[in-house]
């Protein structure tokens, strides 16, 4: 019977691949062939072997083997659904179909060369494109509505939606609160937000005064001194020169002082009761801007005092 089989069993296959449908996709698909016995259309029932190799000789087996025992062929026409599982991914495949007699003891004989697999079952691979799950590319879905991440849009129009790490070059118009986890950055060329931020007080015997609090929209830098440089002026009571380190010529700058009580003021008015202060400021150069502290009615010029100074 063996040699039979041998002699007398050729094969033409007709590929005819689908994927199984687009709403429940799975790695499976349809195989169609043509089964000749001794030159004439076969007609009875077989058992069937189907393994997939990465080249057309030789190579490795790829995935399990595919067993369909006792399957009609009528007509010398056979169908069946195959399933490797998800290794259509990359490099070539390649199947190699054996068969027998259904319920033959001998071993299934191989039918011709290895056919290699083509276009459409790849197309399998889309189950567990990194795209198609996380919906990605939910936009030229057909059913992106049932997409995995789509339901996080609880029905808001995507348009309705920004898109990070994009440029937006329109107006961005918000009817409600604005809340921001984050720090708020802008370039130094554009306007309309804080560029800078800086609160310093006063350091005894004339050194140079401590920055508590600040922030460098350049930069994102909140750590004092945010990249900013704070001198006080050598035997000057309330002149601080500050460098930015950045444009500032351009910038819009509003100065305030703090006031303060009994000796949190160090230098010419030290006292044991309350001040109000004031602060004015002249941009010195391209990066630097000096701030003026005075005290009221204080016959000196300029007194040393906590400032805050805010760049836009």
């Amino acid at each position: 019977m063996k040699n039979f089989m041998i002699k007398h069993f050729l094969i033409l296959i007709m590929l005819m691949f689908t994927a199984m449908e687009a709403e429940a996709q799975t790695t499976a698909f349809n195989f169609q062939g043509r089964l000749n016995d001794g030159g004439a259309a076969a007609n009875a029932n077989y058992d069937f072997q189907f393994k997939l190799f990465d080249a057309l000789a030789g190579g490795n087996q790829v995935a399990s083997t595919v067993t369909r025992a006792n399957l009609q062929v009528i007509n010398g026409v056979f169908s069946t659904t195959l399933d490797f599982g998800a290794i259509f991914d990359a490099g070539n495949r390649f199947l190699e179909i054996s068969v027998r007699p259904a319920g033959s003891p001998n071993a299934h004989v191989v039918l011709g060369a290895r056919q290699q697999i083509l276009a459409v079952p790849f197309a399998v691979q889309a189950t567990n494109s990194t795209n198609s799950t996380n919906a990605t590319n939910a936009q030229t879905a057909v059913n992106a509505t049932t997409s995995n991440n789509a339901l996080a849009l609880g029905g808001t129009a995507a348009s309705e939606f920004a898109r990070l790490n994009s440029v937006n070059t329109g107006s961005l118009e918000i009817t409600g609160d604005l809340k921001v986890g984050g720090n708020m950055r802008q370039s130094n060329t554009s306007y309309g937000g804080v560029k800078a931020m800086l609160h310093a007080k006063p350091n005894p015997s004339g050194a140079n005064p401590t920055v508590v609090k600040c922030y460098n929209a350049i930069t994102n830098s909140s750590v004092p001194p945010c990249g900013f440089s704070v001198i006080r002026a050598p035997a000057s009571f309330g002149v601080y020169k500050i460098d930015f380190g950045f444009a500032v010529t351009d910038r819009i700058v509003s100065v305030t002082a703090e006031y303060a009580s009994g000796c949190e003021v160090i230098g010419n008015i030290c006292g044991g009761i309350g001040h109000n202060f004031g602060a004015n400021f002249v941009k010195f150069n391209t990066t630097t801007i000096d701030v003026f502290t005075f005290a009221a009615g204080n016959s000196d010029d300029t007194a040393d005092a906590a400032f805050t100074i805010v760049l836009y």
